[in-house]
């Protein structure tokens, strides 16, 4: 760490490349907002900073590197299964935003670094006997104050108005936090001291409707009763366990984010915005082409079984893509 300490993040292309603006002042809480971007020269506060600098993406490829050397990963007679993880997209994406110069350099850099190891490993593993599958764990949404300076609606949305609510009630105190869009809590507590649940949960519901860029709000009564066709029930019906005490849930409007005032990029929403990621293959048989069918990175686990003769030995979500699934001619 301390070869790092002081290390300089440059913009990796001449400035012409990048069409975004260099200095945007919503960006990493208004400091540091402009190339270059320094490490501290400490070495113990660097490791703190090291997670949102490209840097961090190419020591975690060196040490996948290394891992597959020493336990001599695709040697065997079974397949073997690598799993990444590449992070620094996703910190340098919260403090700058998906629409940033910052953002920009880190894909160049990470797939260049991605590059050197996919390199790398042929020469250890054959390029014919290696499966590649790639997506992100999930999108994210611009940072609401720039798409507001482009006139567009957005904002920042947090219902700690309705926990305030909640923890009056009887039993209430210290019983509720609010959370991505779920308020939740000891509902049993409610319960117990005389509260109608569902008469709260309802009036809850009903205030948190009236905020700005609040676009759907479920009790957990109304999220029963919402037909398979509702695509924003079914999410939430998806996200809480049955047994998971709650009173409300809700869905926002696209471009704005939950968040608690810390000006950040965020994810977490309903919003196609951060529902959305690419997945791709690389491999022997897989053919050269760009679909563009919806899927799910759920799929990505039977497809790979597929490909490398893997039967699951139970059930799994997801399903095979059978048209990547396909032979060239």
């Amino acid at each position: 760490m301390r070869t790092l300490a002081g290390w300089t993040w440059s913009l990796l292309l001449p400035d012409s490349a990048y069409p975004e603006r260099d200095s945007v002042r919503f960006e990493a809480g208004g400091t540091d907002i402009a190339f270059p971007h320094r490490l501290t020269a400490n070495p113990e506060a660097a490791v703190l900073q090291l997670a949102a600098f490209p840097v961090m993406d190419s020591l975690t490829l060196a040490f996948a590197l290394r891992g597959v050397e020493r336990l001599r990963l695709g040697r065997g007679s079974a397949p073997d299964l690598l799993v990444i993880s590449l992070s620094t997209t996703d910190a340098v994406g919260h403090v700058y935003g998906p629409d940033s110069r910052e953002l920009h350099d880190q894909v160049l850099r990470v797939d260049r670094w991605l590059g050197r190891f996919m390199d790398s490993l042929a020469a250890l593993v054959p390029r014919d006997a290696t499966v590649w599958a790639l997506t992100g764990d999930h999108g994210m949404t611009s940072l609401p104050e720039l798409a507001a300076e482009r006139g567009q609606r957005a904002g920042r949305v947090w219902l700690g108005d309705q926990v305030r609510e909640a923890e009056q009630l009887p039993g209430g105190s210290g019983a509720f936090a609010f959370e991505t869009g779920l308020l939740f809590g000891n509902i049993p507590r409610l319960r117990s001291a005389g509260v109608n649940v569902d008469s709260v949960a309802a009036a809850l519901a009903a205030q948190a409707a009236t905020v700005p860029g609040v676009a759907r709000v479920f009790t957990p009564k109304s999220l029963r009763a919402a037909p398979p066709t509702d695509t924003a029930a079914v999410l939430w019906r998806r996200t809480l366990p049955d047994e998971f005490p709650w009173l409300l849930c809700a869905t926002l409007e696209t471009g704005y984010v939950w968040s608690p005032g810390r000006v950040i990029a965020e994810h977490g929403t309903t919003s196609l915005n951060d529902q959305w990621v690419p997945v791709a293959f690389l491999g022997p048989g897989i053919p050269a082409r760009h679909f563009r069918e919806p899927v799910s990175t759920t799929d990505i686990g039977p497809t790979l079984a597929r490909l490398v003769g893997v039967r699951p030995t139970e059930r799994i979500d997801g399903h095979e893509l059978t048209p990547l699934l396909q032979q060239k001619p």
